[in-house]
């Protein structure tokens, strides 16, 4: 096999897609739902210490994104540990 060859197998594996690109996003996509938790958790102890009560919409709310991205994955690789 040939550079080329190598080249072409690669790129019809990948569907022209970027590699390094596809990782970059898996990591924001890390990082992002880190931030969200952590901002999360800030305001639930803030709205505790307020007086406000315990409100688990916020959580809710940031874990639905999670759990959206979770069952895309599914439907479209049908892993079971997805």
């Amino acid at each position: 096999m040939n550079k080329e060859e190598i080249l072409d197998k690669s790129r019809k594996e990948n569907k022209n897609k970027d590699i390094f690109e596809q990782e970059v996003l898996k990591q924001g996509n890390s990082v992002a739902n880190f931030v969200m938790i952590a901002l999360a958790t800030v305001f639930f102890v803030v709205q505790i210490f307020t007086g406000g009560g315990i409100n688990y919409g916020i959580y809710a709310i940031v874990f639905s994104g999670s759990m959206a991205t979770f069952w895309i994955k599914w439907f479209r690789l049908r892993q079971k540990h997805e």
